[in-house]
Formats: C-alpha cells, structure tokens, sequence
C-alpha cells in the first residue's frame, strides 16, 4: 500500500501534520513485532527511497524520525536510518538529545547494545545534552543495570565526564545510594560498585557540597519512616525465623527412625545413631535452631522501636546473616532427614530429594548471581583478568557466607567418621575442641548502611587509610604544617588515639615524632595529657558533659541499655558533676525541649511504640509457649512399653540430666506464659500508658528467660538422647558446646559496651575501685540474666539428694 501511494503521489512523502511530524516519523514509530516486524522495516525503506532528505527533517519539537524510533523502541527503523545516512546519529533535539540519550530515558536496551556495538557510533556514546549529561549519566539515574553495563562494555565510553553540575557518573551513583538502612545488593549499590571497580572517579565538586546539596540530611520525617521499614521488615522477618526454631526444637525430639525400645540395649537412644547421615542431621539441626534462635533475640531488638535507630540497624543486620544461616540448615536438615530414612528402602528417592532441596538456597540467591554474571563482561572489558579473578573473590566469598553452616555440618561428620569412638577424650593442646564458625559484619558508610554485600566489605573499611597514605605519598609535607593552634596532625592523631595514625607518620617519616605544638608539647605529651580531660568544664549555657548527656537521654519509653543511658551513667560513675544551673530549672528546661511535640503527637508516638514491640514479641512468646508445652508430653527417649515395669513412664526417668530437662522445660513454658499474658495487657488500649509500660517492661524480661530456659532444654534434650549411644558422645558435646553461642550472642555486646570504658575507669577511679566495681556488676548481671541455669542444675541435685 505505501508503494503504490508514493507512485501515486511521490511528493506525500514530504507531508507535515500539525505537529510537523512527516511520514517517516510515523513510518519510524511503529513498534515492531513478530507479525509486522519485516513490514515495518520496508515502510520505512520506502518512505527514505522516495524522500531521502525527510531523514533529516524535525517535528516542532525539532525531534528527527531517529529520534522517534529511539523512542517507540524500533530497533529496525534505527539500523536502515544508520546504514543509510550515519550522519543522523549525532543530531539532537530540542534538549540536545541524541537517539541514545532517548533511548536510555525511555530504558530501550537492545538500541543501546547496537549502538553500543556499532564502531560507526563512537563519537555519539560521549555527546551530552543541555544538561551536560552523557547516556552514562541517564543510565546511572535511571538505576538500570542493563544499560549501564552495555555502556561500560564498550571502552569508548568516557566514566569521568561531568554534567553542568560537576557531576560524573560515579557522583550520580553515589547520589542515587539511599540514605538509611537497606537491602545491599539494591540496583543503585551494584550500579555504584560497578562504577568503582571500572575505575571511574568522583567530579569537581568537593565531597561535603555534594552531600549538602544532593544528599537529604537526616530528619525526624526520614527516622520515623524508617522505623517503620524496620518494624515492618522485623515483623515479617519473626514469622520465618521463629518458625524455624519451632520446627527445629520439635525434631531434635522427633528423630528420624524413632527410639530403641527399653528392653534392648541402650534403650531409648536413636535407632540410627552412629551413622554419617544421622550425625550430620543432628548438626544441620542444631545449627538451625541456634541461627534462628540468635536471629529472633535480633529481631525482638530491631522492631522495638524504644531502641535507637542505629542500634536497631545492627541488630537487624547480624538478624538477616543467622535467619539465612538457619534456613541453609534446615535445608540440609531436611534432605539428610529424609535420605537417611528412605536410603535403605528407596536409595533413588532418596538421592533426588538431596538433589532438589539446594534449589531453595540457588533460588534465594539468584538476584545476586544474575548481577554478578551481568557485571562480569563489562569489567573484563574494562579491567581485564584481574575482574575475573575479584569477582570470583566475591563469589567464593558469598559462598562461604551462605554455606558456612553445610562446611561445619558435613565436615563435624566426616570427622565423626574418620576418628574412634572416643573421640570426646581428644584436644588439642588448650583441651578444647576446634569449631569455626563465619560470622557477619553491617559496614557503615557515610549515611547508609551494606547489608550482605560482599563487595563493600572488601572495599570500604579501608578506604580512609589508603587516602591518609595517598595524601602523604603525594605531598609528606603537610605533616609538618600545624594547624591555627599550633598542633601538627600527629599531635591530632594522638589527641583522639589513632594508634593506626601516628603509627604511619612515624613509619613514613620519623622526623614527625620530634614535632612540637606551641606549648612545647610532642604527640606523646599530648597522648598522656589526654587521659587528663576535665569533665566539669561548662558551656555557655552553663552545661556540663553530664547535662548534656542527661538531655540526650531520649523521653519516654526508651532502651535503658542505649548508648545515651551508658554515657550518662559512665560519667556519673568518673566524679562527673552538674552545672552551674540548678538541676530542677536545668530538668524544666529538658522537659520544655522534649514537650515541643503536642501531647497528642506524644501520646501517639508511645502507643505506636508499645503496638509495635507487642506485636513483635507475642510471635516468639507464643510459640515458646506452644513447643514447650508440646515437649513436655513429647520426651525424649519415648516412653516405656505398657507390659513393662511401670509402662507408660520415660524411658529416660531419674537420670540426672531428665530432671534438669523437665525443670529447663518448665521453667520456658512459665516464662513464656507469663511474657504472653503480660503482653496481653500492654497491648490492650483499655489501659493507661505508665501500666502499659511496666507491663512491656516484664513481658521482655521474661522472655529473655523463656529463651535462656529454651536453649538450656534443647542442650539437655538433645545430650540426653545422644550421649546414651556411644557412637554419638562426641556430637552431643559439640552441640552443648554450640548451643551457649545464643545466649553469649545476646550477652556479649552489653560486655562489649562496659569492658570499652575499663581503661577510662582505670585511669581516673584506680584500679582497685575499677576491679571492683566489674567484678560487682559481673555478679548481679549474671544472677539477674541466668538466674535459671542456677535454678535447674541446683534444684536437680538438691532432689537427688534427698530422695
């Protein structure tokens, strides 16, 4: 049809529409498909044979038929308008667009892979439009791997031209990071990642104007939202992760192939125990019971929104390391679960469900991969083999992140296998047995936190170092230049302990070391005076460090372990004294600050606050309630035969280790119960805020014993059922080794934050007052946390006793 009407009438070739839009621009804009795709391209051969100028002709909006084609996505239309006339690909339209800037915009990738590919368009894949933008910039703010990676296939493309903003790629990237806590294999990181490894740079524009000018500061707005992703995220999380410890806790007492009956040897112990698979089973087990059990005590922290946000953000992320930890586990808990019983009877079976249960943990990670497989051409391009070999790095990496848990699970067993049967008497020269376990680190930056990313790990922890290097390699004399008050920067070094810091200066240049201030001072005298900070200096306003630190204690219904309370209580505890204000007028001034907000708003925020920590805490309450109570009629060891002596009784009945089960397991189920219906009451509106909070207050606490009181009952159950088969002696140590990790993971960052200020306490209180006052608060820490591992293993061997 169009060749018959442009024999008709050659000159409709050159027709404009009231847009000035000519045949060709429509011709060009019709997407192709399978059905027209052949007849697509012939309109628009037809319409340039009969017209080759129209080419070359604009619409009102000074757009080409190029242009449009880039646009509607015809890949056709481009390459006849290229193989006939190349000089089109570098005009521009009204906003000094090339084809490839519109087709980036419009996120067209198989036109940016021929433009790409095409030696003909070298000289447009650097043109920038009004803006100064190239179709890198585009790529980059629009977070579309695809493009960005075809575009960094490609060498002729330039990484470090800047916009009319100074901008270069990177810096957009940067830009486009969000702020706050989020997932670390976002578009936006690996886009950025990709950026870095390729060797692009930051523009013109100094670091701090970027910040403030593209990076919105934090703002209440920013923390409340947030802290909503976190109780939103938390609250899903939960579901998974205490799931897991309830099915986990259930099968260490539901073993695979059931118990020896009582009237045979080793009565009560596992049927299969002894062999590979039924070790490696109870590994898999028990190490995603304790993964799941440490990401629970996480989440309980991180959807409590009485903590402060950057705490919450660690804990959220050692959360997110140990959930997927413990579904690796269970996984392999799952498949050996399984082989172990149908091997002897259906071995193919068997051997393919060991096959497909890995598909969950490829699946989980396949977004990675995808990336990863799509960064890899375009960083060899660029960077050659060493690409390769760092993204193999990172793979290798992410490999052991993910299957920490399978290397301990088949390794512990092959060793089972390998060693003799008394392998609980062997040790090595400490007298303890040798675990590794991989453990997870968050890697701040700036204001957004990694969660998972290999890459960030490897690369930002060290970042300012190798600039302080470069900065003395480039110029070593601005060690020797002293600030306005006279302080060179290895007397500021040593004024804030950068150990790291001065240790450089002086390795580079030891001249450094003899430098003084204008006090006559060397970094070692400032280093010792250090240690002799005032601490009842005031402001203006007549403050003293500890006023401030009161103010900055939150208002409300707060964490009381923050680092805000620890602050205020350490200079209470160093001699730190008030101000000059009279402390009612000084706590006045405190209330009228945290009353700016209305009482309504307040109000909302702390019922939001106790609906939030409720919500989270009754999953785990609740189902510590529901296995314990399942356990208690589920014991280990089963029960013996009804034509036995005392039919129906454990098997396992007056052993030492069954009482301290029983009275472990109890003691969880009231814990629990009471938690549960303390949680009741403070989720109820029908009460005021004060009794609310109190309520809040014990439901945690006894949680957090529940917990103790359920780890403490899977050890015993699961010692008690292996350590009476002497094959398995060996594992049931193991995992009464292990299984503490839990409840030390939870302790061992409350120590961390005291044990940091024993040197100050030493220096300024002495170190009898400073011995003292840790081993006191060691005391009353452990009874007021592990009050029922005393209960349990007292009151068992005072009933042994007196029976």
């Amino acid at each position: 049809m169009t060749e018959r009407l442009l024999r008709w009438k050659n000159d409709l070739s050159e027709e404009r529409d009231k847009y000035g839009s000519t045949p060709l621009h429509f011709a060009a804009s019709v997407e192709s498909s399978l059905h027209n795709r052949f007849s697509s391209k012939a309109i628009v051969s037809k319409v340039l044979e009969a017209c080759p100028s129209s080419a070359f002709q604009p619409d009102n909006e000074e757009s080409l038929p190029i242009h449009v084609a880039a646009s509607a996505g015809v890949r056709s239309a481009i390459v006849l308008l290229i193989e006939k006339w190349p000089g089109c690909a570098s005009f521009r339209d009204s906003d000094g667009r090339t084809f490839l800037h519109i087709a980036v915009e419009k996120q067209r990738n198989d036109i940016v892979r021929f433009a790409c590919k095409k030696v003909v368009l070298s000289s447009v894949l650097n043109m920038q439009d009004k803006e100064g933008n190239t179709a890198l910039h585009l790529a980059v703010q629009l977070g579309n791997l695809s493009l960005v990676c075809s575009l960094l296939g490609n060498k002729r493309v330039l990484l470090n031209l800047t916009n009319k903003s100074g901008q270069t790629p990177l810096d957009v990237a940067t830009r486009k990071i969000p702020t706050g806590i989020f997932y670390g294999w976002n578009l936006e990181e690996t886009i950025h990642h990709a950026l870095v490894r390729s060797g692009a740079k930051h523009g013109t524009i100094r670091w701090d104007q970027l910040q403030q000018k593209h990076i919105p500061p934090g703002t209440a707005e920013g923390d409340s939202n947030e802290s909503q992703i976190l109780s939103d995220s938390t609250q899903t999380l939960a579901i998974g992760s205490v799931l897991i410890a309830t099915v986990t806790f259930g099968a260490t007492f539901a073993l695979p192939g059931g118990y020896r009956a009582d009237d045979h040897i080793n009565g009560g112990s596992p049927t299969l125990a002894g062999r590979y698979t039924f070790d490696a089973f109870i590994m898999a087990t028990t190490l995603a019971f304790i993964c799941s059990s440490i990401a629970t005590l996480d989440l309980m922290y991180s959807g409590i929104s009485m903590v402060n946000l950057p705490v919450r953000r660690n804990h959220f992320a050692v959360s997110i390391f140990f959930l997927t930890s413990s579904g690796t586990s269970l996984v392999a808990a799952f498949a050996l679960g399984v082989y172990m019983v149908l091997a002897p009877v259906d071995a193919k079976t068997g051997i393919a469900i060991c096959v497909l249960s890995p598909f969950t943990m490829l699946y989980r990670n396949k977004g990675r991969l995808q990336k990863l497989y799509a960064l890899a051409g375009p960083l060899y391009i660029r960077m050659g083999l060493w690409a390769l070999l760092s993204l193999t790095k990172d793979i290798l990496s992410g490999v052991l992140k993910e299957c920490w848990t399978l290397i301990l699970i088949f390794g512990w067993a092959g060793l089972l296998l390998e060693w003799n049967k008394n392998l609980a008497t062997k040790a090595d020269k400490n007298g303890s047995t040798p675990l590794h376990f991989a453990s997870s680190r968050t890697v701040t930056n700036k204001n957004w936190v990694y969660l998972h990313n290999i890459i960030s790990v490897l690369l930002v922890p060290f970042m300012r170092n190798l600039h302080l290097k470069d900065i003395l390699e480039a110029n070593g004399a601005a060690l020797y230049q002293p600030d306005d008050g006279g302080m060179f920067p290895i007397h500021v070094a040593a004024s804030v302990g950068e150990k790291w810091a001065v240790e450089t200066f002086v390795r580079m240049y030891p001249s450094s070391a003899g430098l003084r201030d204008k006090r006559g001072r060397t970094f070692l005298h400032v280093a010792v005076e250090n240690k002799k900070v005032q601490l009842n200096l005031v402001n203006l306003t007549g403050q003293t460090p500890r006023d401030i630190a009161y103010n900055k204690i939150p208002a409300g219904m707060h964490n009381n372990q923050s680092i805000q309370d620890l602050v205020h209580c350490a200079l209470i505890q160093a001699g730190a004294m008030n101000g000059s204000c009279r402390h009612d007028r000084f706590i006045e001034d405190c209330k009228a600050i945290d009353q700016q907000k209305s009482d309504g708003e307040s109000k909302k925020e702390e019922l939001q606050k106790l609906k939030d920590a409720t919500q989270t805490m009754a999953i785990g309450s609740v189902l510590i309630v529901t296995v314990t109570f399942g356990a208690i009629f589920a014991l280990p060891g089963g029960y013996r035969a009804d034509d036995q002596p005392n039919g129906g009784t454990p098997t396992l009945a007056g052993r030492y280790i069954f009482d301290a089960f029983v009275i472990a397991n109890t003691l969880a189920f009231i814990c629990s119960s009471i938690s549960t219906t303390s949680l009741l009451y403070s989720g109820s509106p029908l009460f005021n805020i004060p009794s609310r909070t109190i309520f809040l207050e014990a439901a945690f606490y006894f949680m957090k014993t529940s917990i103790t009181c359920l780890i403490t009952t899977f050890t015993l159950g699961m010692y008690i059922v292996l350590y009476i088969a002497p094959v398995a002696r060996s594992t049931a140590i193991v995992v009464c080794v292990i299984s503490p990790l839990v409840v030390l993971c939870n302790s061992i960052r409350y120590w961390v934050k005291r044990l940091a200020l024993v040197p100050s306490y030493f220096v300024r209180m002495g170190p009898i007052w400073t011995f003292g006052f840790l081993a006191s608060h060691i005391f009353y820490y452990s009874v007021f946390e592990f009050w029922p591992l005393i209960f349990i293993f007292a009151w068992v061997s005072h009933g042994r006793n007196h029976t």
